[in-house]
């Protein structure tokens, strides 16, 4: 398909329909279509189905999420999952709560994004080895290791303005750091520095992360990694697993601690499983979007 100049280019993205908000899946198809008409009467019949479908499924797969457990880890992956524990930036990154590498089942998570990036999921897809296969391939895709990482742009706009873009929605601030002026090489600034603040941007480690909560899986990170794992035939999958025994702790992911009746009380919250029956879903084309940090 060709593109003529100044046309966004546009790229699949599939939406979970049926449960509330209705205002959400409108809010999100009006996005994708600027300049257009959009036929509000329409989706909202299109969300009405997907609720009819959600009702069904509440009665007839009533439970399903509950009693989910993450298993332990092949023996042969052991070494690789101590190894993977020990990098600095994964310490850092799940921190707050007991960590651990455990084998989870696809079709037990609940999900609470709702949308995915067919595109990106397809990439994430050609990167993934032979489905019949637990191996030190599938445990590297599952935690991100040694993958490829979109270019993050960069430019200082004004004397204190910096602005960073990337097709990436994982491009994001790191965080700040107070250092001795001395820890830093590579720049000379004009006076005799006693401090800097550094502010750093880049990637999350981006593994495959799973809260266990009140007896339910929920998928808190690596939804496209989930989802294109789930499209190429795998089911049981490595994941860095984390324990939530409070419901304070439950602050590692703000959609279940602001909505725990959908997530950990409804008897058929939305599952992963959830973007793959057409029933559930309507995919709409999107313009490319990227992340920009100032």
């Amino acid at each position: 398909m060709s593109v003529t100049a100044g046309e966004p280019v546009r790229e699949p993205w599939v939406f979970l329909l049926g449960r509330p908000p209705l205002e959400e899946y409108l809010s999100f198809v009006v996005q994708a279509s600027p300049g257009q008409n959009v036929d509000l009467q329409v989706l909202a019949e299109q969300w009405r189905a997907a609720a009819t479908v959600v009702d069904e499924l509440t009665s007839s797969e009533s439970g399903l999420a509950n009693d989910r457990f993450a298993t332990s880890l092949p023996d042969e992956l052991a070494e690789r999952a101590t190894q993977y524990m020990t990098d600095p930036a994964v310490r850092a990154s799940y921190a707050f709560l007991p960590a651990r590498i455990a084998m989870v089942a696809l079709d037990e998570l609940v999900v609470f994004q709702k949308q995915i990036n067919l595109r990106y999921a397809e990439e994430l897809r050609a990167l993934i080895g032979d489905s019949s296969l637990i191996d030190e391939r599938l445990f590297d895709f599952c935690m991100a290791i040694g993958q490829p990482e979109p270019v993050i742009d960069r430019g200082q706009i004004t004397q204190n303005t910096f602005v960073f873009q990337s097709i990436s929605t994982d491009a994001r601030f790191l965080g700040a750091a107070l250092l001795d002026a001395s820890q830093i090489t590579g720049y000379m600034p004009p006076g005799r520095a006693h401090s800097a603040v550094v502010l750093y941007v880049g990637y999350g480690t981006n593994a495959l992360n799973v809260i266990s909560v009140e007896n339910r899986l929920v998928l808190n990170n690596g939804s496209h990694r989930a989802y294109a794992l789930m499209a190429a035939g795998f089911n049981a999958v490595p994941a860095l697993v984390q324990d939530v025994a409070r419901e304070e702790e439950l602050g590692v992911a703000p959609p279940v601690q602001q909505n725990k009746k959908l997530y950990l009380e409804h008897p058929r919250p939305p599952m992963l499983k959830d973007y793959f029956n057409s029933s559930l879903h309507q995919v709409v084309q999107m313009p490319r979007r990227s992340r920009q940090i100032r």
